[in-house]
C-alpha cells in the first residue's frame, strides 16, 4: 500500500529533526531544548501514522477530544518555536 504524501513528508521531516538534534547535542552540548525539539518534531509523523489505523471517529479523536491532524499541527507549531529559539542563540 502506498504511503500518503503527508506521511512521507512527516517521516522525512522526522529524520531531519533527529539528525539536527544529534548535531546540536554533539556540537553545542545542549539537551533540554534539543529533547523538546526531538519530541515535537517526531510526534508530527507519529500522529499522522496513528490516524491511518483509526477504526472510526472514536479512534480518530483521542481522549483529548481533538482531531489527530490538529494534534500534529500543534506539534508543528511547537517544533517551529523550538527552531526559532535555536536560531536566536
Amino acid at each position: 500500500m502506498a504511503e500518503s504524501i503527508m506521511l512521507e513528508k512527516a517521516k522525512d521531516f522526522a529524520v531531519n529533526i533527529v539528525n539536527l538534534c544529534r548535531n546540536i547535542k554533539e556540537t553545542k552540548r545542549e539537551c533540554v531544548l534539543t529533547n523538546q525539539l526531538l519530541r515535537s518534531g517526531t510526534s508530527i509523523g507519529a500522529n499522522i501514522h496513528e490516524s491511518k489505523y483509526a477504526h472510526g471517529t472514536a479512534d480518530f479523536i483521542p481522549k483529548t477530544g481533538k482531531n489527530i491532524f490538529f494534534l500534529a499541527h500543534r506539534q508543528k507549531i511547537r517544533t517551529a518555536f523550538a527552531v526559532r529559539i535555536f536560531l536566536m542563540q
